[in-house]
């Protein structure tokens, strides 16, 4: 449920008007270090050859300057990329022969054995390929610490059975920028609207800024060092939290090993699709509806229990609801973001014209220009690799329920928990007031319960307050029970929160 910030006087973006301790350069440490820079090469199968004392003809080298790449797998079919970026080809000798004919505008043929008139330049022999016996997504594989650099490469020979794998991790454009420090140190590192953006849903706290920057830094700029410690933002649809994962995480960790899980998309079958070779993962409202389905919910039990090697993971829930957790579960972070990302205060040094009206698009077309530069921040951060969750973090807000919205809607109602229903504002204000003044009377309106319920979880599709008032009798008949309702002044209903 998210909160209201408090610089809703600031709507205006009037930069005269603002306190600088909004500024995220007042928080942000500028500490800069190159231990973070990572080289990754793909394209070693040339390498592993000559290591191999293979006789490497000149066709190969002509190969390998076009970017491409030729190897056989372990079935005994030649396998093809026409560049470091194309996708990959099964073929026969045949086919492939055109291709690679096409590639070089040469006449070249894949053979079993020399031909007379051929020369070492038209010609790839069978037996001289690469014998790749399979594929391995590893992010980390072969990453060593040499002359402050981390190496990832694609083709790896196994130690363990002395034979050649190749790695299908292939990291984005901002995983593999390399920083020149000493020209990089010059430039103003806190100028970066993405910053700014983090300060904002860190709710301008300096401690939850720092906490999401060591979360999204470490791992970004050293990929063996994953937090296994789950970061959950809980704000409205309008609170712009979405972002951080669509628009920051995906593009920088490649968005094909970043994947977004809600009940849309959530079924036996494609757990495993979405789960494996990913780097981020974020898990979006997952419903208790979703999870009374035994499988998915064990699925998600070993999950969060025997986290996966590789990925690091982010929740965002719109409502203070989390069924994915049981009370003993406490690896995880609980920030709520301020309601509205057109609230986000614009520093000073920004170039923006405040006497417009700031729309969430802009912020994405500013957040976008501004990766390449996030990117090189990232990795020189000092970051520390996250390990437990932060003690000062906003859990207070999230009630827990194993069983369902109705238990937790109940609760918030008995602990008379105004911030609960924060959402009523952006939908029907009158409706919210009213709730606010019953709680402060010790009272709810009993129309007031169905109302309340339909706007935060239509999904729900109650159809009408009787049917509503027999679901909660279920849980609690004590507090909504026939006999509870009391009748006020002008015969309005109403039960007693005592």
């Amino acid at each position: 449920m998210a909160v209201t910030t408090g610089f809703e006087q600031y709507d205006n973006h009037d930069n005269n008007n603002y306190s600088r301790n909004y500024d995220v350069h007042f928080v942000f440490n500028e500490a800069k270090s190159i231990r973070n820079n990572q080289e990754f090469y793909y394209d070693n199968w040339l390498d592993i050859k000559r290591k191999d004392d293979i006789r490497i003809g000149e066709i190969y080298n002509r190969i390998y300057n076009k970017r491409a790449a030729i190897w056989m797998n372990s079935k005994g079919d030649i396998q093809y990329r026409r560049s470091e970026n194309a996708k990959i080809h099964t073929s026969s000798m045949e086919k492939v022969s055109h291709i690679f004919s096409n590639l070089l505008h040469d006449y070249i043929e894949v053979r079993r054995r020399y031909k007379d008139n051929f020369t070492d330049n038209q010609t790839i022999l069978i037996h001289e390929l690469l014998l790749v016996e399979g594929e391995y997504f590893n992010p980390t594989l072969n990453c060593k610490d040499i002359n402050n650099l981390f190496l990832t490469r694609e083709f790896f020979l196994n130690d363990k059975d002395n034979l050649i794998y190749r790695n299908t991790f292939k990291p984005s454009i901002y995983l593999q920028i390399n920083i020149d420090l000493e020209e990089y140190v010059k430039n103003d590192l806190y100028k970066s609207i993405t910053l700014q953006y983090i300060y904002y849903i860190s709710n301008y706290n300096q401690k939850k800024f720092e906490y999401i920057m060591d979360w999204l830094a470490a791992f970004f700029a050293n990929l063996s060092q994953k937090s296994d410690i789950t970061l959950v933002l809980s704000g409205s649809e309008t609170s712009g939290k979405d972002i951080l994962f669509n628009h920051i995480i995906k593009p920088l960790f490649g968005l094909e090993y970043c994947s977004t899980i809600s009940d849309n998309n959530l079924s036996i079958r494609d757990l495993d699709k979405l789960t494996t070779d990913k780097l981020f993962l974020n898990i979006k409202n997952i419903s208790n509806k979703s999870l009374s389905n035994k499988t998915i919910k064990n699925y998600f039990n070993q999950f969060f229990i025997k986290p996966t090697k590789y990925a690091q993971t982010l929740i965002t829930i719109d409502q203070p609801y989390l069924p994915l957790f049981d009370e003993n579960y406490t690896s995880y972070t609980v920030f709520e973001v301020p309601n509205n990302i057109t609230n986000i205060i614009i520093p000073e040094w920004f170039e923006y014209d405040y006497t417009q009206t700031l729309s969430k698009d802009d912020l994405i077309d500013w957040i976008t220009d501004d990766l390449n530069n996030f990117a090189k921040i990232l990795k020189t951060y000092n970051a520390k690799i996250i390990r437990k969750a932060l003690i000062n973090d906003d859990k207070r807000y999230i009630l827990y329920s194993q069983n369902d919205k109705l238990r937790v809607f109940s609760k918030a109602i008995r602990n008379k928990d105004i911030k609960y229903f924060e959402d009523l504002k952006l939908n029907n204000l009158d409706l919210y007031e009213e709730i606010q003044s019953g709680f402060n009377s010790d009272k709810i309106i009993q129309k007031n319960v169905f109302k309340s319920f339909n706007v935060l979880y239509p999904e729900e599709n109650i159809s009408s307050p009787k049917t509503l008032m027999t679901l909660f009798r279920k849980i609690d008949n004590n507090f909504f029970s026939t006999n509870a309702v009391k009748i006020g002044s002008g015969g309005v209903k109403y039960f007693d929160i005592k």
